[in-house]
């Protein structure tokens, strides 16, 4: 495509045109495809604020075809009701990517062009701030194909597609829910079984209602959430009612959605995996699978990361058994042995934070002395 950009349609350095977008750093260009030729179009939204929704105008000029989402492509029987997918429109949160196949009926010249569509309305709140228009993006130029027997490129079929996706991406849909875990609450309160981003649209709130602590701050301040490598685990993402929810994004490993969106999977599908994506009452699975440390999780929306709607999960190698670690050890050891009562594992939980946090303790303490007073 780099040819096709030869050309800018306003001078460098202007400031007089406002908020707009770019392609591959062209303002507006051309982009030539062969008629009846699917093309494939990668797109990645680097945005740290906006949503967009693609469109081919006239809508019935070409057909769009979704063959992967965040760089993983969809295979037969493992994404929603099966295979590929076609699009209205090719809707772009924050930080994602989308890889379409794009088939042109006819000859002619088409506007590409960012829209507010009607029927993403219920996942992306009608009339959002974040949800952008530009009438012009790009020029779609379609054309014959030049010279005699140039091999045109059907469409791809769910069916043809035998992608085997490896191990760490196989599908967890139908995984019994007591093999796929909740990550641990540092502070020896349970289990963590949802994120929430913030308070309503907002850049404030933290995660599950507080502000990253710092790199610095105690283990059981620093930490959101404790897990073990090679095992699955799950979550909800919460929004606030009524509201898309802010952009979740985790590091290292992919995340599987568990269920539709409410816009006919123009946003996301059951079983696609992902890297981003809106949280508002959705499970997500997925597998640590060799890496253990630190592992990042924020808003996508990046100005609210920096006030501070961001944290830590923390990955356990098998054989950490002290600190934070030891909770996820005592639990590996709870479920193998099936010898460690609750009473036991909540004194060694204690015995942990006593270490790792003194006024943690108190807390904990005093929370359950509390309860038996009742």
């Amino acid at each position: 495509l780099s040819q096709e950009y030869l050309q800018q349609s306003i001078p460098p350095n202007n400031n007089s045109t406002g908020t707009f977008y770019v392609v591959n750093g062209q303002y507006q260009p051309t982009v030539t495809q062969y008629v009846g030729d699917a093309t494939l179009w990668r797109l990645v939204h680097p945005s740290r604020a906006r949503v967009i929704e693609v469109t081919v105008y006239p809508a019935t000029a070409c057909t769009i075809r979704l063959l992967a989402r965040d760089g993983i492509f969809h295979s037969q029987g493992s994404t929603g009701s099966g295979g590929y997918l076609n699009l209205n429109s090719i809707l772009l949160g924050q930080g994602t990517r989308a890889d379409v196949a794009v088939w042109c009926h006819t000859v002619g010249h088409y506007v590409v062009n960012i829209t507010q569509m009607p029927e993403n309305d219920e996942c992306l709140g009608h009339g959002a701030s974040n949800r952008f228009e530009q009438e012009l993006l790009f020029t779609l130029n379609v054309v014959q194909p030049e010279g005699k027997g140039l091999p045109l490129r059907r469409l791809p079929h769910a069916s043809y597609n035998t992608l085997k996706l490896p191990n760490y991406l196989r599908d967890l849909r139908n995984t019994p829910s007591d093999r796929v875990h909740y990550p641990i609450s540092p502070k020896g309160r349970g289990n963590v079984t949802f994120i929430k981003l913030g308070h309503g649209d907002t850049s404030e709130g933290g995660v599950n209602g507080i502000s990253f602590r710092g790199y610095n701050a105690l283990d059981v301040e620093k930490y959101i959430g404790i897990m073990s490598v090679n095992h699955a685990y799950k979550l909800k993402l919460m929004g606030s009612p009524g509201k898309n929810g802010h952009p979740y994004h985790h590091h290292v490993n992919s995340f599987q959605l568990q269920a539709d969106d409410k816009c006919h999977g123009q946003s996301f599908r059951a079983g696609e995996w992902r890297d981003v994506t809106f949280g508002r009452g959705v499970e997500i699975r997925w597998r640590n699978d060799r890496y253990f440390g630190e592992i990042m999780l924020h808003c996508h929306m990046l100005e609210h990361e920096d006030k501070g709607m961001m944290s830590l999960y923390r990955v356990c190698n098998e054989n950490e058994t002290t600190g934070v670690c030891a909770l996820v050890s005592q639990k590996r050891q709870h479920q193998a042995l099936g010898s460690s009562s609750t009473t036991e594992l909540g004194n060694k939980r204690r015995a942990h934070l006593a270490a790792e946090d003194p006024w943690q303790l108190m807390i904990l303490l005093f929370a359950t002395t509390a309860c038996w007073g009742i």
